[in-house]
């Protein structure tokens, strides 16, 4: 192979590699407060086309804890996250990084039997419910090679003190 031509393959893998690697975090403005106690029961990503704004919808419920004496409990709070845009004809949700590079973060996929349909995360986002005495806060991070740093699935519910990054709402890339 000639020299230059092996020079520019290793060139664009290594750009590829850059570019592969690339993260983006979204941290919601909003914040709601629940019961220490409880946890995060259902949650699902919702498209608002009217505010052309990506939330994720969290159920919190103190079903470990209800019983006779311990009326069960539920709450549900809304969490905005801004910077998410929508491309009908793929249907597919997207976050542009500081590079003007899109980062795939879900799909809108047709619900059981063609009816209704659901926004389903991809593999490299994560969805963060973070927890500090109460208060909550919701971080979507989409890594462009498609690994989840969490480990621990799509959706995952955190103490507060698990991420100390996590300190104002905004976009930020890595």
């Amino acid at each position: 192979m000639p020299k230059s031509i092996h020079v520019t393959l290793v060139c664009l893998a290594i750009g590829w590699q850059a570019t592969a690697s690339e993260q983006l975090q979204i941290v919601s403005p909003d914040t709601a407060e629940t019961y220490p106690y409880s946890s995060a029961d259902r949650h699902h990503l919702y498209w608002s086309s009217q505010r052309q704004i990506l939330y994720a919808h969290v159920t919190f419920s103190n079903h470990m804890y209800s019983g006779d004496t311990e009326p069960l409990d539920e709450e549900s709070f809304r969490f905005d996250l801004p910077g998410v845009t929508f491309e009908p004809d793929s249907r597919k949700f997207s976050v542009t990084a500081g590079n003007n590079h899109k980062i795939p973060i879900a799909t809108l996929e047709k619900g059981f039997l063609g009816l209704g349909s659901y926004i389903r995360p991809l593999p490299g986002t994560q969805i963060a419910i973070y927890r500090n005495r109460g208060e909550v806060r919701v971080v979507l991070t989409a890594n462009a090679d498609g690994q989840r740093r969490l480990g621990r699935g799509t959706w995952v519910e955190l103490n507060q003190a698990q991420s100390p990054e996590v300190t104002e709402t905004g976009c930020t890339c890595t």
